[in-house]
């Protein structure tokens, strides 16, 4: 592939392939949640393709350009020739099957997921990229897997960190990707009842808990949300704890879902503040923060010596 035939890739399309979904289309263009806000998101719709299909820009960056420029920034290289070679890894090869629809625009449905397969999570790039969440192979091992699978009309293997929910479906993340495989619904882990239980808004929330030595699963059992939109399916589940920790994000979905939950309970309490009053919104952002400043320490340590 090469710069011109990579540029007649409408970009909506592309990010389509990685799991991005529009959110709405104007007369300036068509608008998706960035894909470089991390896991957490920007709340409000904050990347704009313009309505070509053929430039985009990242408001919550700044960044702007065509899909070779978009490709780099998600690589983090400035090498046309590996953005080429992502960019055709991530389409099949097959640049002259893309059209610029606005048919997916109304369809919120995530893509179809095919040809699954589920295995014990082993795959370096996922560890690495867990890692940088700073979420540990052990711990990781034991709560997460590798999910491999096929979207229809693709001929791309696609790979994710995968994270059960009690209906049997997942939750997916990778680099790339942010998404779910239905269906969907909250996770529950350990015995509720009687117990002490700590609620989180995402599963690497419940992970660097453990890593921070605030979850013990011995004693203690934990809902995962898995999104705000299914508080209502853990009241049930809550309401026989002997006592509710809340640690959900401190953006305004977060901060309405401690809300209901704290009302609805008297025994709940709310302890986003260790991470908020430090300046994080989530506590897996507190756990990247500390992870950092551990390697930080070391290296000058080592210098020491």
């Amino acid at each position: 592939m090469n710069c011109t035939q990579a540029k007649t890739i409408p970009i909506p399309e592309f990010l389509a392939v990685l799991g991005l979904k529009p959110t709405r289309a104007t007369s300036k263009g068509t608008w998706f949640h960035s894909p470089f806000c991390g896991e957490g998101g920007d709340r409000t719709p904050s990347f704009q393709v313009s309505p070509d299909g053929k430039g985009f820009h990242d408001w919550s960056s700044g960044a702007k350009g065509n899909i070779i420029d978009l490709a780099e920034l998600m690589i983090g290289s400035r090498s046309t020739r590996a953005a080429l070679q992502f960019i055709e890894n991530v389409i099949g090869g097959s640049p002259s099957s893309f059209t610029l629809t606005t048919s997916s625009i109304s369809n919120t449905e995530p893509a179809a997921f095919i040809d699954i397969t589920i295995e014990p999570l082993h795959s370096g790039p996922l560890c690495s990229y867990l890692y940088k969440r700073g979420i540990s192979w052990d711990i990781a091992k034991q709560y997460c897997v590798e999910i491999h699978y096929y979207r229809p009309g693709r001929n791309t293997e696609y790979y994710a960190v995968g994270f059960e929910n009690r209906s049997g479906g997942y939750e997916l993340r990778n680099p790339l990707f942010k998404g779910a495989m239905a269906p969907k619904d909250i996770t529950i882990i350990g015995n509720v009842p009687n117990s002490t239980c700590l609620v989180f808004e995402g599963f690497t929330d419940f992970l660097s808990a453990i890593e921070l030595g605030w979850f013990d699963v011995n004693r203690m059992s934990a809902v995962i949300l898995n999104s705000t939109s299914l508080v209502e399916r853990c009241m049930d589940v809550i309401k026989n704890a002997a006592n509710v920790i809340c640690f959900l994000d401190g953006d305004d979905s977060g901060r309405k879902t401690t809300a209901k939950i704290c009302r609805a309970f008297p025994f709940a309490t709310d302890h986003s503040s260790l991470f908020i009053q430090q300046g994080y919104n989530d506590l897996n952002d507190l756990r990247k923060a500390i992870l950092l400043m551990n390697n930080i320490f070391n290296k000058e340590l080592q210098k020491g010596r």
